[in-house]
């Protein structure tokens, strides 16, 4: 079976249309804004969804009005981690990058020219996938890929990340339809024990072969919040080992039929 492997969703507005009041919660839960705004957002939440649904003219300053009054009573804080603040235009510090993409070998090891350019973030691309892909349900195949394609899917997001926050991405998982959704919903959250730590590194849940994992102590980037336990993830993922050694994983079910 081939895993795939999906980190920190921005879902397409039609799908995000039914969690944007993950936001307030969110917020409110991570003590960035009162229960006063709370509730106040959570009704512009719901104009929102409503609107996006049925189509209307200027759903997006009502969406977005929403955010931003969360970040201005909040103090304009990271949106891709709650616990630090914004440094920089992209809030993270990818000098280290910077250096890396511009060594020689990694430009002929990729292919690239040796007068290539490297951007942290270009609006060019950018702006290309936006006039399209942005729009793009591509939910809909996720449930053909895990049914009819026996994929296994994991899906993670850091827990301090607040732009593509993991209440959103937790409860798309849920909502999927798919074979397993009614025993995915029954399943409990387990801890996630990092294999070669022991430690507790997040909560997941696995139901056949679909995997939620909500990350502690990291942000949008992963791998830079908590490197040793993103290479654990992946290494757990790709070679099927289950996140609790108390597992019994899908691979070992498909066996023995």
């Amino acid at each position: 079976l081939s895993p795939v492997c999906l980190g920190s969703l921005r879902r397409a507005a039609s799908i995000n249309a039914e969690y944007m009041g993950d936001y307030p919660q969110f917020s409110y839960d991570n003590q960035l804004i009162s229960y006063s705004s709370y509730q106040r957002l959570m009704k512009t939440a719901y104009k929102c969804i409503d609107d996006i649904k049925n189509g209307a003219m200027f759903t997006s300053v009502v969406c977005n009005g929403m955010l931003s009054s969360i970040q201005q009573e909040a103090g304009n804080f990271n949106v891709y981690d709650v616990r630090k603040p914004c440094v920089g235009s992209l809030c993270y510090d990818f000098h280290q990058i910077d250096t890396l993409m511009a060594e020689p070998s990694v430009l002929q090891s990729l292919g690239a020219s040796s007068k290539a350019n490297w951007q942290q973030c270009n609006m060019e691309v950018h702006s290309r996938f936006t006039g399209g892909d942005w729009w793009q349900n591509l939910e809909q195949n996720i449930p053909e890929m895990l049914d009819e394609g026996g994929y296994q899917v994991l899906v993670y997001s850091g827990k301090e990340d607040w732009i593509c926050n993991w209440y959103g991405g937790r409860d798309w998982v849920g909502n999927m339809t798919w074979s397993g959704k009614q025993a995915y919903g029954s399943e409990a959250w387990r801890p996630w024990n990092v294999r070669e730590s022991s430690k507790v590194g997040g909560q997941f849940k696995t139901m056949y072969n679909q995997t939620f994992l909500a990350v502690d102590l990291a942000g949008h980037m992963v791998p830079m919040d908590q490197p040793q336990n993103a290479r654990s993830m992946l290494h757990t993922w790709i070679n099927n080992l289950g996140f609790n050694k108390y597992e019994v994983n899908f691979m070992s079910l498909m066996m023995r039929k």
